[in-house]
This record gives structure tokens, sequence and C-alpha cells, in this order.
């Protein structure tokens, strides 16, 4: 799963209300075993995280999992902001499968 966006800006208010509403708490672990590493690793630095104090020995970040629309969606809260990773979704018009030109003359 990627990261796609945070509470301050997101795409589908609806959802984000969905997830905040419904959602349960995981572990860091599980979080951390089904999101892309380089998208956690470039926000934890954003977030201030290093070595000397990573992310995950922050008692105040939490991990949750919620559904919507049949799509799983999982986000951390750090200081009252959640940050939403889903599995990416190409644009419609990169999934349409249209026929084979048909060749004239032939």
């Amino acid at each position: 799963m990627q990261y796609v966006y945070n509470c301050i800006n997101p795409p589908d208010l609806d959802e984000l209300e969905h997830i905040l509403d419904t959602a349960e708490e995981i572990t860091r672990e599980e979080f951390v075993s089904r999101v892309s590493q380089d998208d956690l690793k470039e926000l934890e630095e954003n977030l201030g995280y290093s070595e000397e104090f990573p992310m995950e020995k922050d008692p105040y970040v939490s991990y949750w999992r919620a559904w919507y629309c049949g799509q799983e969606i999982l986000y951390f809260r750090h200081s009252c902001i959640e940050y939403v990773f889903k599995e990416f979704e190409p644009p419609v018009s990169s999934t349409v499968n249209y026929p084979p030109p048909v060749e004239v003359g032939a």
C-alpha cells in the first residue's frame, strides 16, 4: 500500500469520515508489514524521526485499519493527523480495454 493523503487535504471527505468512524487499531508490526517502506521512511523523516528517536518508540503514534467501498485502508495517527495508505488505483482511462483496431481493406 502506498501513502496517498493526510486528513488535512483528503481527496474524498466521505472516505475519510468513514474510516475514522469505523477503524480498528492494529499493531505497528502489522502496519509496517503492509505498507510501502519507502513511503513510510520518507514520512517518518519528514515528521522528524531519526535513528536516535524512531517512530516505533513514540507512544503517541497509533496505527489503524478500516474498509471503505470494499477496499482495505491503513493509516497512522501522529499529532492528531491521519496519514492514509491504500493500494494504488490506476486512472480509469488506463484500465479501459479497447478492442483492437480494424484493418481497412483487409
